[in-house]
């Protein structure tokens, strides 16, 4: 996609709906999100899906769940997102990234495509 546009409106279309059934489909949602995502200070999901396929599963298939790299490590719940577990620096997770692009690559002839977008810093 390009990104040199800004959103600057957005139309939505709402249907009412009972508050108990609302608070219980979020309820559900966020439980399934904590049994399938990491929590604490992730950089959230890397890599768009691939030729068909979770990005999570192919960077676990490369053998690289749990790899880790100063601070940042490839999460043991789910391999497309990157930890945080203290001091990570901006290299750290760029270096992981890099490596999931190669193995993947190497592997499966696959190019992972990046959903987030890097400026500098760190996470």
């Amino acid at each position: 996609g390009r990104r040199d546009l800004i959103i600057t409106e957005a139309r939505l279309s709402l249907t009412q709906s009972d508050a108990n059934a609302v608070w219980a489909l979020s309820r559900e949602y966020g439980e399934r999100r904590s049994a399938s995502q990491p929590s604490g200070r992730t950089a959230g999901s890397i890599f768009c899906k691939s030729g068909g396929c979770s990005a999570g599963a192919l960077i676990e298939g490369a053998g690289l769940k749990g790899r880790r790299m100063g601070g940042a490590r490839i999460s043991d719940i789910h391999a497309n997102f990157l930890v945080n577990e203290g001091g990570a620096t901006c290299a750290d997770a760029e270096g992981l990234i890099t490596l999931c692009e190669a193995e993947v690559k190497k592997r499966y002839g696959i190019s992972l495509k990046r959903e987030i977008i890097t400026l500098g810093g760190g996470f």
